[in-house]
């Protein structure tokens, strides 16, 4: 492809700035997640998650656009950011190879000096790029997370916003997790698999307890819900199958 000028540029970043604002104006009217108490939201299982009283109301499947640092003023690319996923990056990297297509600097520099104005434009312009169904920001440490939406719909059927059960085995150092289970419902079973597994020995715990305790789920992030993984030995690689 040819080269984009900077006015071709600033005019592509204004139509997706609309297609942008036209899809959050959407999600508000149709599912109200400014009335909700709080959103938390978790990479990997790649979702954002709104709730009230601890109860789930709105799910959005995310990709991590790039953060925009209020302290440096700069922006940076999640792309180029291990830190994320790869499972969440993906349309980030669409926006690099657009920037490459087209000679962009500011799609493939992984940071540059920006304003809030600027980390919209990026978020808006890969939201156009991957068509997606919304965006958002979420606070950090020093700054804003942006992100888009690829799916995003009301839920009744999950209680929990980022639950995991493992068994007392993997709890105890005994046992270690060879069997993972990304439920419908949003819940995740990771269990040594072993015969004494019984919902007796189960135990809830705080989905990122579970990703600390075992490191070698990380794999694992990109697995729709509905699927399970086995694996013989921490050694091995996962095997994985659909259940529901």
């Amino acid at each position: 492809m040819t080269p984009m000028s900077e006015g071709e540029f600033k005019g592509f970043l204004q139509q997706a700035n609309w297609f942008m604002r036209g899809l959050m104006d959407e999600n508000q009217k149709a599912l109200q997640i400014d009335t909700y108490q709080r959103f938390d939201w978790n990479q990997w299982r790649g979702e954002l998650v709104f709730s009230t009283g601890g109860t789930p109301k709105v799910v959005a499947r995310i990709q991590i656009v790039g953060f925009h640092s209020a302290k440096s003023k700069a922006w940076g690319w999640a792309w180029a950011n291990p830190s994320y996923l790869a499972s969440v990056r993906q349309a980030g990297l669409r926006a690099r190879e657009f920037g490459t297509e087209r000679a962009i600097l500011r799609l493939i520099q992984p940071k540059w000096e920006a304003t809030e104005s600027d980390a919209w434009a990026m978020t808006a312009l890969t939201a156009r790029l991957s068509e997606a169904k919304g965006a958002y920001r979420c606070p950090s440490q020093d700054g804003f997370v942006y992100m888009t939406f690829s799916e995003i719909r009301a839920v009744s059927d999950r209680t929990r916003i980022f639950g995991a059960r493992t068994c007392s085995h993997v709890l105890e150092g005994d046992r270690p997790i060879l069997l993972v289970s990304r439920e419908l419902d949003g819940e995740v079973l990771a269990v040594c698999g072993g015969e004494n597994d019984t919902a007796a020995t189960t135990r809830d715990l705080p989905l990122d307890r579970l990703l600390d305790l075992d490191p070698t789920l990380t794999p694992l992030a990109d697995m729709p819900d509905g699927w399970a993984a086995l694996r013989e030995s921490p050694e091995q690689d996962w095997t994985r199958t659909q259940t529901g």
